[in-house]
């Protein structure tokens, strides 16, 4: 399957070492990946919403996920098709 990037904004910080990881568009347990340490993955607790559900207009493709990082903390990503920044997505 071939790799997916899109742009993301935050809600809340996120390290910028990280990218989300997940493909297709599903239902499902995600990851986190570090992009310096691959090895180093975090769990994604919350599954990406139905993608049907998502705001889309034009070339503009939003959506959420919640993330939960082994620390506790919580962070939300509003993932956005266009945007510069990158953030990749594969199957798990």
């Amino acid at each position: 399957m071939s790799v997916i990037s899109f742009g993301y904004k935050l809600w809340e910080p996120l390290p910028e070492s990280f990218v989300a990881a997940a493909l297709p568009f599903s239902s499902g347990e995600y990851y986190l990946v570090d992009e310096d340490n691959v090895e180093h993955s975090v769990e994604l607790v919350r599954s990406i919403r139905n993608p049907n559900e998502a705001y889309l207009t034009g070339n503009w493709y939003e959506f959420c996920v919640v993330f939960h990082i082994v620390t506790g903390s919580t962070f939300k990503l509003s993932v956005v098709l266009g945007h510069p920044r990158r953030i990749y997505f594969f199957g798990k």
